[in-house]
């Protein structure tokens, strides 16, 4: 019984993929992409239609792009001790946000 729903779900699920119906529903169109706008022009053909926007080289500009480095840091906070934590989920024996262990962030590449 089981099997046969998931199959007849799948099959609904492909039918409805191909079908126009599915693309009407989902409303599937083409992000634009700029790598300027103007404020008046992005209120008015994104912001205020819910329009989604890529907009390209916001940060190549910032200071912080050239700046923080791992030198830069070690060089800040590298005696500073941090946890270090491994990609566990959470569960009944994994504390949700205890770390694994603890050592000088300076240490932690070397």
């Amino acid at each position: 019984m089981c099997v046969k729903m998931i199959y007849s779900l799948n099959l609904v699920i492909a039918i409805l993929f191909h079908s126009h119906l599915f693309h009407k529903i989902m409303q599937i169109r083409e992000i634009d992409r700029v790598s300027d706008i103007s404020p008046e022009d992005f209120r008015k053909n994104y912001y205020e239609p819910k329009r989604p926007l890529i907009i390209t080289g916001l940060s190549n500009d910032w200071v912080a792009k050239n700046k923080w480095t791992w030198d830069y840091f070690k060089s800040i906070v590298g005696d500073k001790t941090v946890g270090v934590y491994n990609n566990t989920r959470a569960g009944a024996r994994v504390l949700v946000n205890g770390a694994d262990d603890y050592i000088r962030f300076g240490d932690y590449r070397t």
